[in-house]
Order: C-alpha cells, then sequence, then structure tokens
C-alpha cells in the first residue's frame, strides 16, 4: 500500500450523486476525501490550496465542465491523476478523455464494485510508481504500464442469483426521467410484481447504487422507505 492516504477530490454538481460518490470512496481503505468540488474552478481552486492526487469527476456540469477542467489541467502541468464519473457515452469524448491522459472511464450507473476495482487498479499503480522510483530496467517500466486501469464496462448480464435482468428494468422503467420517491407498495402495484419481490430487488438496487433509499416520516404511522433514482 502506498505511504499516505490518496487525497481525492470529488468534482460533480449534484449533491445526492456526490454523497454516493464519498460513501463509495471512503468504504475502500487507503483513500481521504480533501473536498468536493461543483465545477473544474471550484476544482482548479482546491488545486492551489491543497495536495490532490487523484480527482474524481463528472463531465456535465455548468461553469467549467469536465473536459474544460481537462485540458486546464494539462495546461498548468498539475501532478494529479483523474478518473471520469459520467454518463457522457459520446465517443468523442471518450477518445478525447483517453488523450488528455485520464486514468479510466466509468459509465454511470456504475455499481460499488465496479467503482472499487478502478480505485484499487489505481492505489497498485501509485505502488508500483513509489516502489520503482530509483529503478529504470524495462521490466520494471513495464510493471508500472501495465497496472494502469483498463476500462472496462461492467456486464448487466452479470447479477446476482435470484435478480432477473428484466425485473431489475422493469422496475427502473419507472424512475426513467423521473425523480419522484415510492414505497415498496407503490412499485409493486405499478409494476405488478408483490411487495416482497419489490423489495429484495430494491435492496440489491440500493447495493448497486441505481436507486437511494430514503426514510420518510409520516405524522401518523411508521416510517415509510422510499426509493428514488439519481442518475
Amino acid at each position: 500500500m502506498v505511504s499516505q492516504p490518496i487525497k481525492t477530490l470529488i468534482m460533480e454538481d449534484d449533491p445526492t450523486v456526490a454523497e454516493l460518490h464519498r460513501r463509495f470512496l471512503l468504504a475502500i481503505e487507503g483513500f481521504s476525501l480533501v473536498g468536493k468540488a461543483k465545477n473544474g474552478k471550484e476544482a482548479l481552486s482546491y488545486l492551489d490550496c491543497c495536495q490532490v492526487d487523484l480527482v474524481l469527476a463528472d463531465i456535465y456540469m455548468p461553469d467549467c465542465d469536465g473536459m474544460e477542467f481537462l485540458h486546464l489541467l494539462r495546461e498548468r502541468r498539475e501532478k494529479v491523476d483523474v478518473i471520469m464519473l459520467t454518463a457522457a457515452q459520446e465517443g468523442e469524448k471518450i477518445e478525447e478523455a483517453m488523450r488528455l491522459g485520464v486514468f479510466d472511464y466509468l459509465l454511470k450507473p456504475f455499481d460499488f464494485s465496479r467503482f472499487k476495482k478502478t480505485l484499487l487498479s489505481f492505489q497498485r499503480h501509485l505502488e508500483e510508481i513509489e516502489n520503482k522510483q530509483n529503478v529504470r530496467s524495462q521490466e520494471d517500466i513495464d510493471r508500472v504500464f501495465s497496472s494502469r486501469a483498463i476500462a472496462e464496462r461492467s456486464n448487466p448480464d452479470s447479477l446476482p442469483k435470484g435478480i432477473q435482468k428484466n425485473t431489475v428494468e422493469k422496475i427502473l422503467s419507472v424512475f426513467k426521467e423521473n425523480s419522484k420517491r415510492y414505497s415498496s407498495s407503490e412499485l409493486a402495484e405499478m409494476c405488478g410484481l408483490s411487495r416482497v419481490t419489490v423489495q429484495l430487488y430494491c435492496k440489491y438496487l440500493v447495493e448497486s447504487a441505481l436507486l437511494v433509499e430514503e426514510t420518510c416520516y409520516q405524522q401518523a404511522g411508521r416510517p415509510v422507505k422510499k426509493y428514488f433514482r439519481v442518475f
């Protein structure tokens, strides 16, 4: 493991998504959070006053988006790495991000296991660099470069036992272009499923960061868990 925690900045303009990324990050040993920035300008301000090793950056955001931030970062010759966490699927953006030296490119929505895989790969990459500071053989250099993450997408068909892809899609379709909160009873009625089945799937979707669970307190009766989508 690298000698010091990897100081990480989250660059995301949606507070709910930024909080999810914070929780994911702090669940992995060896990383610390420097702060959160709502756009590229705020991120550059952090770099002016704080040590930052890694930026987790979205692309779509106002007042200096992720691509503009990458260009400014390289112009300033900052010694900081970037992992893109974004919904941007345009080929030209992916190619441009690669040319600007991003370590990896994760498409939203992604689950914790995919996020963790990239972060641990980045951690191993820094370890190789730290361990080989004074060694310059080709073999050592090959190990450093091979430790870089290869951007591979999560396989949507790779689901836990008992979880069916079509049922996942049916539940998520309720939230398409919709930020409303729904209880498991409401989802069961809308999807034509049993409440127990919906509760099982909602648990999986929350663990995969595809839904967020929120406890809603009522004037009378027990609190109700409701679900919403942030991506």
